[in-house]
């Protein structure tokens, strides 16, 4: 499991469905003419979703036809954390996700477009999907929680997550071999080449090759791929911290290998293609700046 939705993202689902045939939705009961649900699983326990009670779950997305899709940003799974409200208008997945209580699991289906464009926010639609196509969400309710257990559940989330990650740290250090300590921020600094010069100061523009992974091997950017240098300007918050503070460390030419920390990167938030809590490698290369 590897990504967290909020509620807005959620609620997008529902808008500004169009008509379709209604093919797809055989077997399944209709919450819309183009969005239905089955249960896979009831446990009948009387929960009653309202004013206060969050949802969470775990959940995967297939095709209609119940192949993966091929979308690495989602991985494997990801968690729903959800408040459970009244539905607003055109919400369809609140109406069905109100349907549930602990323990139960359901599949939803809609169309693609709707939930790659809405809930993934403009995400590229998969190359085994295709526009018009259906998709299949996969929900297991973990917990309904009121708003002090959530509360209590926050804290405890997140203080599991900050020891999970400080031990795949220390683990990648010790399987690589890597006995460089960190600098004042918390970044090793690898140097592959040096450089010659100056170093850059934040408010100059900078231009770089570099290629970010996780610690797993998944790649996130890859200049090099792209064909062209990125330029920016230092400091301005176009790149996550842990490189800007590595590039005014940098000279001209350099070529280096970091490991930066998962909140000097994308934080306990993460993004579309990178979990929370997660550690980035970078190799950098300053070409220029000025």
């Amino acid at each position: 499991m590897n990504r967290v939705f909020s509620f807005s993202s959620i609620l997008l689902i529902g808008i500004l469905l169009v008509a379709c045939n209604k093919g797809p939705l055989k077997g399944y009961k209709k919450i819309t003419k183009i969005f239905g649900y089955q249960m896979l699983s009831d446990m009948d326990t009387g929960t009653q979703a309202g004013k206060g009670v969050y949802m969470i779950a775990s959940a995967i997305i297939k095709t209609d036809k119940d192949s993966a899709v091929s979308a690495p940003s989602l991985g494997t799974g990801f968690y729903l954390q959800i408040p459970l409200r009244k539905p607003m208008a055109g919400s369809d997945l609140m109406k069905g996700f109100q349907k549930l209580s602990d323990g139960d699991s359901a599949v939803f289906i809609m169309l693609a477009d709707t939930f790659f464009a809405k809930m993934n926010m403009n995400a590229t639609m998969p190359s085994n999907v295709k526009p018009g196509d259906y998709v299949k969400l996969y929900v297991q309710v973990l917990q309904l929680l009121d708003s002090a257990e959530y509360d209590y559940w926050m804290i405890q989330t997140e203080l599991e997550s900050k020891a999970l990650a400080h031990q795949m740290y220390d683990a990648y250090l010790k399987e690589t071999g890597v006995t460089q300590l960190p600098d004042n921020n918390g970044i090793i600094r690898m140097i592959e080449k040096q450089g010659k010069g100056k170093s850059p100061k934040f408010g100059q523009t900078v231009s770089i090759h570099y290629i970010c992974l996780t610690m797993s091997g998944q790649e996130i950017t890859n200049t090099y791929m792209e064909g062209a240098p990125y330029e920016f300007v230092l400091g301005d918050g176009e790149v996550i911290q842990g490189l800007s503070l590595s590039l005014i460390k940098m000279k001209k030419g350099e070529k280096s290998r970091l490991i930066v920390p998962y909140y000097l990167g994308y934080g306990d938030k993460g993004n579309a293609q990178v979990p929370p809590y997660t550690h980035l490698l970078i190799d950098v290369e300053l070409l220029d700046f000025k």
